[in-house]
Protein backbone atom coordinates (compact mmCIF):
# COMPACT_ATOMS: atom_id res chain seq x y z
CA UNK A 1 0.00 0.00 0.00
CA UNK A 2 1.23 3.36 -0.80
CA UNK A 3 2.02 5.80 2.20
CA UNK A 4 1.23 9.83 1.45
CA UNK A 5 3.92 11.97 1.51
CA UNK A 6 4.89 15.43 2.90
CA UNK A 7 4.46 16.76 -0.57
CA UNK A 8 1.15 14.71 -0.83
CA UNK A 9 0.04 17.42 2.12
CA UNK A 10 1.05 20.43 1.02
CA UNK A 11 -0.72 19.89 -2.84
CA UNK A 12 -3.85 18.63 -0.56
CA UNK A 13 -3.51 22.04 1.61
CA UNK A 14 -2.91 24.48 -1.75
CA UNK A 15 -5.98 22.75 -3.01
CA UNK A 16 -8.14 23.34 0.24
CA UNK A 17 -7.28 26.65 0.79
CA UNK A 18 -10.01 28.23 -2.23
CA UNK A 19 -12.53 26.20 -1.06
CA UNK A 20 -12.25 28.15 2.65
CA UNK A 21 -13.23 31.10 0.98
CA UNK A 22 -16.33 29.56 -1.03
CA UNK A 23 -17.90 32.04 1.27
CA UNK A 24 -16.74 35.17 -0.19
CA UNK A 25 -18.20 34.58 -3.74
CA UNK A 26 -18.75 32.14 -7.01
CA UNK A 27 -14.88 32.94 -8.31
CA UNK A 28 -13.40 31.13 -5.33
CA UNK A 29 -15.85 27.72 -5.80
CA UNK A 30 -14.39 27.50 -9.57
CA UNK A 31 -10.66 28.07 -8.61
CA UNK A 32 -11.56 25.42 -5.37
CA UNK A 33 -12.60 23.11 -8.03
CA UNK A 34 -9.65 23.38 -10.77
CA UNK A 35 -7.51 22.81 -8.05
CA UNK A 36 -8.73 19.64 -6.73
CA UNK A 37 -8.86 18.44 -10.36
CA UNK A 38 -5.28 19.19 -10.66
CA UNK A 39 -4.50 17.65 -7.52
CA UNK A 40 -6.58 14.15 -8.46
CA UNK A 41 -5.05 14.15 -11.61
CA UNK A 42 -1.14 14.88 -10.37
CA UNK A 43 -2.26 12.18 -7.80
CA UNK A 44 -3.70 9.23 -10.36
CA UNK A 45 -0.30 9.96 -12.86
CA UNK A 46 1.92 9.47 -10.25
CA UNK A 47 0.63 6.20 -8.69
CA UNK A 48 0.92 5.12 -12.46
CA UNK A 49 3.99 6.05 -13.01
CA UNK A 50 5.13 4.38 -9.89
CA UNK A 51 3.39 0.84 -11.19
CA UNK A 52 6.34 0.46 -12.94
CA UNK A 53 8.78 -0.09 -10.27
CA UNK A 54 6.89 -2.11 -7.78
CA UNK A 55 9.85 -5.04 -8.92
CA UNK A 56 12.50 -3.43 -7.41
CA UNK A 57 14.08 -5.46 -5.23
CA UNK A 58 16.51 -4.72 -2.03
CA UNK A 59 19.13 -6.95 -1.24
CA UNK A 60 22.30 -7.70 1.50
CA UNK A 61 25.45 -9.56 0.77
CA UNK A 62 27.64 -9.96 3.44
CA UNK A 63 30.85 -12.03 3.88
CA UNK A 64 31.00 -15.94 4.85
CA UNK A 65 32.34 -15.01 7.93
CA UNK A 66 34.30 -12.12 10.10
CA UNK A 67 36.21 -11.95 12.53
CA UNK A 68 35.46 -10.53 16.21
CA UNK A 69 36.62 -6.81 16.69
CA UNK A 70 37.66 -6.34 12.35
CA UNK A 71 35.77 -3.98 10.41
CA UNK A 72 33.90 -6.11 7.50
CA UNK A 73 31.97 -4.82 4.48
CA UNK A 74 28.02 -5.03 4.07
CA UNK A 75 26.88 -4.47 0.23
CA UNK A 76 23.19 -3.20 -0.48
CA UNK A 77 22.19 -4.28 -4.06
CA UNK A 78 19.11 -2.54 -5.19
CA UNK A 79 17.96 -3.85 -8.44
CA UNK A 80 15.06 -2.03 -11.02
CA UNK A 81 13.54 -3.99 -13.56
CA UNK A 82 11.38 -1.54 -14.62
CA UNK A 83 11.96 0.80 -17.61
CA UNK A 84 12.15 4.18 -15.99
CA UNK A 85 14.03 4.98 -13.29
CA UNK A 86 13.51 5.07 -9.22
CA UNK A 87 14.72 6.94 -6.42
CA UNK A 88 14.64 4.64 -3.20
CA UNK A 89 15.83 5.46 0.68
CA UNK A 90 17.61 2.40 1.87
CA UNK A 91 17.77 1.70 6.22
CA UNK A 92 20.44 -1.40 7.59
CA UNK A 93 20.04 -1.95 10.64
CA UNK A 94 22.46 -4.67 12.62
CA UNK A 95 21.71 -5.91 16.47
CA UNK A 96 23.25 -5.46 19.45
CA UNK A 97 27.22 -6.30 19.47
CA UNK A 98 27.71 -4.36 16.06
CA UNK A 99 29.48 -0.96 15.76
CA UNK A 100 28.24 1.09 14.11
CA UNK A 101 24.93 -0.52 14.37
CA UNK A 102 22.92 1.29 11.37
CA UNK A 103 23.34 2.99 8.00
CA UNK A 104 21.13 5.12 5.58
CA UNK A 105 21.17 5.93 2.44
CA UNK A 106 19.36 7.76 -0.71
CA UNK A 107 20.06 5.96 -4.36
CA UNK A 108 18.86 6.75 -8.01
CA UNK A 109 18.79 3.26 -9.94
CA UNK A 110 18.38 3.96 -13.31
CA UNK A 111 15.93 1.79 -15.49
CA UNK A 112 16.67 -1.70 -15.81
CA UNK A 113 19.89 -1.20 -13.69
CA UNK A 114 21.30 -1.58 -10.24
CA UNK A 115 22.88 0.40 -7.56
CA UNK A 116 25.09 -0.71 -5.02
CA UNK A 117 25.99 0.79 -1.78
CA UNK A 118 28.67 -0.08 0.73
CA UNK A 119 29.51 0.25 4.48
CA UNK A 120 31.34 -1.43 7.51
CA UNK A 121 30.69 -2.55 10.89
CA UNK A 122 32.59 -4.39 13.51
CA UNK A 123 31.34 -7.08 15.34
CA UNK A 124 32.62 -6.81 18.93
CA UNK A 125 31.45 -10.77 20.24
CA UNK A 126 31.93 -14.18 18.34
CA UNK A 127 28.51 -16.18 17.67
CA UNK A 128 25.88 -16.33 14.80
CA UNK A 129 24.31 -12.86 15.77
CA UNK A 130 20.24 -12.96 14.16
CA UNK A 131 20.56 -10.19 11.63
CA UNK A 132 17.22 -7.97 10.90
CA UNK A 133 16.75 -7.71 6.91
CA UNK A 134 17.39 -4.54 5.49
CA UNK A 135 14.63 -2.47 4.59
CA UNK A 136 13.68 0.89 2.67
CA UNK A 137 11.19 2.56 0.15
CA UNK A 138 10.20 3.41 -2.96
CA UNK A 139 9.67 6.96 -4.06
CA UNK A 140 6.70 7.80 -6.56
CA UNK A 141 7.78 9.90 -9.62
CA UNK A 142 6.38 13.16 -8.36
CA UNK A 143 7.19 12.26 -5.05
CA UNK A 144 3.53 11.99 -3.64
CA UNK A 145 4.33 8.84 -2.69
CA UNK A 146 6.22 6.22 -1.23
CA UNK A 147 5.80 2.01 -1.12
CA UNK A 148 7.87 -0.37 1.21
CA UNK A 149 10.80 -1.75 -0.38
CA UNK A 150 11.36 -4.92 1.41
CA UNK A 151 14.57 -6.78 1.78
CA UNK A 152 16.28 -9.84 1.58
CA UNK A 153 19.75 -11.13 3.12
CA UNK A 154 21.53 -13.59 5.35
CA UNK A 155 19.91 -14.30 8.45
CA UNK A 156 23.05 -14.66 10.67
CA UNK A 157 26.46 -14.14 10.17
CA UNK A 158 29.33 -15.85 11.51
CA UNK A 159 31.76 -13.67 13.66
CA UNK A 160 34.57 -16.15 14.39
CA UNK A 161 37.84 -15.16 16.97
CA UNK A 162 40.49 -12.74 15.59
CA UNK A 163 43.01 -14.72 14.09
CA UNK A 164 45.38 -12.22 13.73
CA UNK A 165 47.89 -13.61 16.57
CA UNK A 166 48.07 -16.99 14.75
CA UNK A 167 48.76 -14.83 11.66
CA UNK A 168 51.41 -12.70 13.39
CA UNK A 169 53.05 -16.44 15.07
CA UNK A 170 53.38 -17.44 11.57
CA UNK A 171 55.28 -14.35 10.10
CA UNK A 172 57.27 -14.02 13.30
CA UNK A 173 58.44 -17.70 12.93
CA UNK A 174 59.35 -17.39 9.28
CA UNK A 175 61.35 -14.60 10.09
CA UNK A 176 62.80 -15.93 13.93
CA UNK A 177 61.55 -12.47 15.73
CA UNK A 178 58.81 -14.70 18.10
CA UNK A 179 59.93 -12.38 20.67
CA UNK A 180 58.27 -9.64 19.33
CA UNK A 181 54.77 -11.43 20.25
CA UNK A 182 55.94 -12.19 23.54
CA UNK A 183 57.34 -15.80 22.70
CA UNK A 184 60.70 -17.05 24.36
CA UNK A 185 61.21 -20.31 22.72
CA UNK A 186 63.02 -22.56 24.88
CA UNK A 187 66.05 -24.13 24.45
CA UNK A 188 66.27 -27.57 24.03
CA UNK A 189 67.79 -29.87 27.23
CA UNK A 190 70.93 -32.34 25.83
CA UNK A 191 71.57 -33.69 22.39
CA UNK A 192 70.62 -35.75 19.30
CA UNK A 193 67.33 -33.82 18.54
CA UNK A 194 66.24 -34.31 15.03
CA UNK A 195 67.50 -32.42 12.22
CA UNK A 196 64.65 -30.77 10.62
CA UNK A 197 66.18 -28.76 7.95
CA UNK A 198 68.76 -26.13 7.62
CA UNK A 199 68.32 -22.62 7.41
CA UNK A 200 71.05 -19.04 7.12
CA UNK A 201 72.63 -18.22 9.91
CA UNK A 202 70.93 -15.56 11.82
CA UNK A 203 72.32 -13.23 14.74
CA UNK A 204 72.06 -15.23 18.46
CA UNK A 205 72.04 -18.24 16.87
CA UNK A 206 74.68 -20.90 19.17
CA UNK A 207 78.14 -21.76 17.57
CA UNK A 208 76.95 -25.12 18.18
CA UNK A 209 73.82 -25.40 15.74
CA UNK A 210 76.13 -24.29 12.46
CA UNK A 211 76.66 -27.03 10.21
CA UNK A 212 80.01 -26.41 8.82
CA UNK A 213 80.21 -29.07 6.28
CA UNK A 214 77.40 -26.81 4.29
CA UNK A 215 78.92 -23.48 5.73
CA UNK A 216 81.59 -24.58 3.55
CA UNK A 217 79.45 -25.74 0.54
CA UNK A 218 77.68 -22.55 0.23
CA UNK A 219 80.23 -20.05 1.41
CA UNK A 220 78.27 -18.59 3.98
CA UNK A 221 77.05 -19.34 7.45
CA UNK A 222 74.53 -21.77 7.55
CA UNK A 223 72.57 -23.63 11.01
CA UNK A 224 70.73 -27.20 12.06
CA UNK A 225 67.30 -26.32 12.72
CA UNK A 226 66.54 -29.17 15.64
CA UNK A 227 63.36 -29.81 16.44
CA UNK A 228 62.61 -31.92 19.97
CA UNK A 229 60.63 -35.12 19.83
CA UNK A 230 57.48 -34.80 17.95
CA UNK A 231 54.21 -35.85 16.86
CA UNK A 232 52.75 -35.72 20.18
CA UNK A 233 49.30 -34.91 21.07
CA UNK A 234 47.94 -31.84 22.85
CA UNK A 235 44.53 -32.03 24.21
CA UNK A 236 42.78 -28.30 24.94
CA UNK A 237 39.80 -28.32 27.92
CA UNK A 238 38.21 -25.29 27.75
CA UNK A 239 35.66 -24.80 30.57
CA UNK A 240 32.30 -22.70 29.54
CA UNK A 241 31.19 -23.09 32.78
CA UNK A 242 29.62 -20.52 34.96
CA UNK A 243 33.23 -19.20 36.20
CA UNK A 244 33.97 -18.30 32.60
CA UNK A 245 31.12 -15.96 32.35
CA UNK A 246 32.78 -13.38 34.81
CA UNK A 247 34.96 -10.25 32.62
CA UNK A 248 37.95 -9.65 32.56
CA UNK A 249 38.75 -6.19 30.79
CA UNK A 250 35.41 -5.79 29.16
CA UNK A 251 35.18 -9.50 27.84
CA UNK A 252 34.37 -12.81 29.02
CA UNK A 253 36.54 -14.75 30.19
CA UNK A 254 36.05 -17.50 27.94
CA UNK A 255 36.74 -15.13 25.04
CA UNK A 256 40.00 -14.67 26.48
CA UNK A 257 40.34 -18.37 27.19
CA UNK A 258 39.21 -19.23 23.30
CA UNK A 259 41.45 -17.15 21.84
CA UNK A 260 44.53 -18.59 24.22
CA UNK A 261 43.25 -21.89 23.19
CA UNK A 262 43.30 -21.40 19.51
CA UNK A 263 46.91 -19.09 19.66
CA UNK A 264 47.97 -22.79 21.27
CA UNK A 265 46.76 -24.88 19.25
CA UNK A 266 48.32 -23.54 16.66
CA UNK A 267 51.55 -22.96 17.69
CA UNK A 268 51.25 -27.43 18.22
CA UNK A 269 50.23 -27.81 15.12
CA UNK A 270 53.03 -25.62 13.27
CA UNK A 271 55.23 -27.73 15.66
CA UNK A 272 53.63 -31.07 13.91
CA UNK A 273 51.51 -32.13 16.96
CA UNK A 274 48.45 -33.90 16.94
CA UNK A 275 45.68 -31.25 19.02
CA UNK A 276 42.24 -32.53 19.90
CA UNK A 277 39.82 -29.89 21.92
CA UNK A 278 37.20 -30.68 24.88
CA UNK A 279 34.69 -27.33 25.35
CA UNK A 280 32.21 -28.58 28.56
CA UNK A 281 30.23 -27.18 31.13
CA UNK A 282 27.79 -29.45 32.74
CA UNK A 283 28.27 -31.35 29.95
CA UNK A 284 30.53 -31.83 26.84
CA UNK A 285 29.99 -28.95 24.64
CA UNK A 286 32.38 -29.73 21.28
CA UNK A 287 34.87 -32.80 20.86
CA UNK A 288 37.26 -32.35 18.32
CA UNK A 289 39.55 -35.61 17.63
CA UNK A 290 43.36 -34.95 17.49
CA UNK A 291 45.18 -34.83 14.39
CA UNK A 292 47.09 -32.78 12.58
CA UNK A 293 46.20 -31.80 9.49
CA UNK A 294 46.57 -28.46 7.67
CA UNK A 295 42.70 -27.96 8.30
CA UNK A 296 42.56 -28.96 11.98
CA UNK A 297 42.78 -25.05 12.55
CA UNK A 298 39.71 -23.78 11.14
CA UNK A 299 37.94 -27.35 12.90
CA UNK A 300 39.19 -25.72 16.23
CA UNK A 301 38.19 -22.12 15.68
CA UNK A 302 34.88 -23.43 13.79
CA UNK A 303 33.97 -25.95 17.16
CA UNK A 304 34.96 -22.65 19.46
CA UNK A 305 33.43 -19.28 17.59
CA UNK A 306 29.71 -19.85 18.89
CA UNK A 307 30.56 -21.08 22.48
CA UNK A 308 28.72 -19.09 24.92
CA UNK A 309 29.25 -19.24 28.82
CA UNK A 310 26.44 -21.51 30.12
CA UNK A 311 25.79 -20.62 33.83
CA UNK A 312 26.00 -23.84 35.13
CA UNK A 313 28.75 -25.42 37.48
CA UNK A 314 30.60 -28.32 35.95
CA UNK A 315 30.95 -31.74 37.25
CA UNK A 316 34.83 -32.14 36.63
CA UNK A 317 35.06 -35.41 37.95
CA UNK A 318 32.72 -36.63 35.56
CA UNK A 319 34.60 -34.56 32.48
CA UNK A 320 37.96 -35.51 33.45
CA UNK A 321 36.36 -39.19 33.61
CA UNK A 322 35.45 -38.47 29.79
CA UNK A 323 38.56 -36.89 28.44
CA UNK A 324 40.71 -40.21 29.99
CA UNK A 325 38.18 -42.65 28.07
CA UNK A 326 38.22 -40.47 25.06
CA UNK A 327 42.23 -39.80 24.86
CA UNK A 328 43.58 -42.98 26.64
CA UNK A 329 47.12 -42.55 25.50
CA UNK A 330 49.90 -39.81 27.03
CA UNK A 331 49.00 -36.58 25.68
CA UNK A 332 49.45 -32.82 27.15
CA UNK A 333 46.45 -32.11 28.65
CA UNK A 334 46.02 -28.28 29.02
CA UNK A 335 42.67 -27.08 30.97
CA UNK A 336 41.82 -23.18 30.52
CA UNK A 337 39.53 -21.87 33.59
CA UNK A 338 39.09 -19.61 36.06
CA UNK A 339 39.44 -20.43 40.22
CA UNK A 340 38.82 -16.86 41.83
CA UNK A 341 36.82 -18.27 43.98
CA UNK A 342 38.43 -20.33 46.53
CA UNK A 343 36.52 -23.38 46.57
CA UNK A 344 36.98 -23.74 43.08
CA UNK A 345 40.62 -24.92 43.19
CA UNK A 346 39.21 -27.82 45.91
CA UNK A 347 36.78 -28.91 43.22
CA UNK A 348 39.80 -29.09 40.89
CA UNK A 349 42.26 -30.98 42.61
CA UNK A 350 41.07 -34.64 42.65
CA UNK A 351 39.85 -34.54 38.97
CA UNK A 352 43.08 -32.98 37.67
CA UNK A 353 44.92 -35.57 39.88
CA UNK A 354 42.68 -38.34 38.58
CA UNK A 355 44.06 -36.92 35.03
CA UNK A 356 47.69 -36.56 35.79
CA UNK A 357 48.48 -40.21 36.97
CA UNK A 358 48.49 -40.77 32.26
CA UNK A 359 48.29 -37.35 31.50
CA UNK A 360 50.45 -34.06 31.49
CA UNK A 361 48.58 -31.95 33.07
CA UNK A 362 48.90 -27.87 32.34
CA UNK A 363 45.72 -25.79 34.52
CA UNK A 364 45.81 -22.24 32.84
CA UNK A 365 43.91 -20.07 35.29
CA UNK A 366 43.55 -16.13 35.57
CA UNK A 367 45.12 -13.83 38.10
CA UNK A 368 42.63 -11.83 39.34
CA UNK A 369 43.14 -8.40 38.65
CA UNK A 370 40.74 -7.00 41.75
CA UNK A 371 42.93 -8.84 44.23
CA UNK A 372 46.17 -7.38 42.82
CA UNK A 373 45.24 -4.34 42.74
CA UNK A 374 44.08 -3.95 46.07
CA UNK A 375 47.24 -5.59 47.25
CA UNK A 376 49.36 -3.34 45.31
CA UNK A 377 47.75 0.18 46.09
CA UNK A 378 49.00 1.79 49.45
CA UNK A 379 46.11 1.71 51.68
CA UNK A 380 44.57 5.63 52.06
CA UNK A 381 41.98 5.04 54.32
CA UNK A 382 40.29 2.33 56.84
CA UNK A 383 38.04 0.85 54.66
CA UNK A 384 40.99 0.43 51.71
CA UNK A 385 43.67 -1.16 54.58
CA UNK A 386 40.24 -3.69 55.02
CA UNK A 387 40.10 -3.92 51.28
CA UNK A 388 43.99 -4.98 51.61
CA UNK A 389 43.49 -7.53 54.53
CA UNK A 390 40.94 -9.35 52.69
CA UNK A 391 42.39 -9.24 49.07
CA UNK A 392 45.76 -10.77 50.97
CA UNK A 393 43.53 -13.37 52.44
CA UNK A 394 41.88 -14.52 49.30
CA UNK A 395 45.64 -14.55 47.75
CA UNK A 396 47.04 -16.65 50.67
CA UNK A 397 43.89 -18.99 50.22
CA UNK A 398 44.17 -19.08 46.45
CA UNK A 399 48.63 -19.57 46.63
CA UNK A 400 47.89 -22.71 48.76
CA UNK A 401 45.14 -23.89 46.63
CA UNK A 402 47.29 -23.81 43.70
CA UNK A 403 50.37 -25.24 45.59
CA UNK A 404 48.28 -28.31 46.02
CA UNK A 405 47.24 -28.85 42.65
CA UNK A 406 51.48 -28.78 41.71
CA UNK A 407 51.38 -31.31 44.34
CA UNK A 408 49.04 -33.33 42.85
CA UNK A 409 51.21 -33.51 39.78
CA UNK A 410 49.66 -30.81 37.59
CA UNK A 411 51.68 -27.61 36.35
CA UNK A 412 50.01 -24.26 36.89
CA UNK A 413 49.99 -21.14 34.85
CA UNK A 414 48.76 -18.09 35.74
CA UNK A 415 48.37 -15.26 33.96
CA UNK A 416 46.29 -11.39 33.26
CA UNK A 417 43.69 -11.94 30.71
CA UNK A 418 45.67 -10.00 28.17
CA UNK A 419 48.90 -11.82 28.48
CA UNK A 420 47.30 -15.22 28.76
CA UNK A 421 47.43 -16.19 24.88
CA UNK A 422 51.36 -15.99 24.92
CA UNK A 423 52.22 -16.93 28.33
CA UNK A 424 50.19 -20.31 27.05
CA UNK A 425 52.28 -20.59 24.12
CA UNK A 426 55.71 -19.75 26.36
CA UNK A 427 54.50 -22.94 28.97
CA UNK A 428 53.99 -25.26 25.80
CA UNK A 429 57.64 -25.07 24.37
CA UNK A 430 58.74 -25.13 27.27
CA UNK A 431 57.27 -28.47 28.37
CA UNK A 432 58.47 -29.45 24.59
CA UNK A 433 61.73 -28.36 24.96
CA UNK A 434 62.19 -30.34 28.66
CA UNK A 435 60.96 -33.34 26.69
CA UNK A 436 58.34 -33.96 29.91
CA UNK A 437 55.93 -35.90 27.75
Amino acid sequence: MPRPTLRLALLVAVAALPAALVFLGHPFAVVALGLDGVAAVLWTVDLALARSGAAARLSRILPDHVLRGRPFEITLVVENPSPRPIDVRIWDRLPVGFSPRSAAFALRVSAFGRAVTTWRAAADARGDPALLPPAGERCSPLGFATWPLPGAGAAALRVIPDVAPAASFDALLRQRRLAELGVRPARERGEGTEIVSLRPYASGDPYGVIDWKATARMARLVSRERQAERRQTVVLLVDAGRRMAREASGRSRLDRAIEAALLLGHAALRADDRVGLVAFADKPLAVVAPLRTPSQGGALARALYALQPVLREPPYSAIAARVLDRFPRRALVVLFTDVAEPTAIGSLAAPLRFLSRRHLVLCAVFQDPAIAAAMREPPADLGALYSAGAAAELWLERARGLAELRRAGVRVLEAAAAELPVAAVNEYLKIKARRLL
